[in-house]
């Protein structure tokens, strides 16, 4: 899942569903992943997490899926 529109998608769909908590979960899932030793899963996550992170500053075009 690491394409940046996957990044991208998964992101907007988190938060959605965890508002302004999404940056902090997204942080946590990374957290226990690398913990497990599953070091794709957190580099996916932390993604995630970079791209929560611009969304909620506004600072990526939202027409764009």
């Amino acid at each position: 899942m690491n394409d940046n529109n996957d990044i991208t998608v998964a992101a907007r769909n988190f938060l959605e569903r965890f508002g302004d908590k999404a940056p902090a979960e997204a942080q946590r899932r990374a957290r226990e992943l690398q913990e497990a030793g599953k070091g794709g899963g957190h580099v996916t996550w932390m993604l995630i997490y970079d791209e929560v992170r611009v969304l909620l500053k506004g600072g990526a075009d939202e027409t764009n899926p």
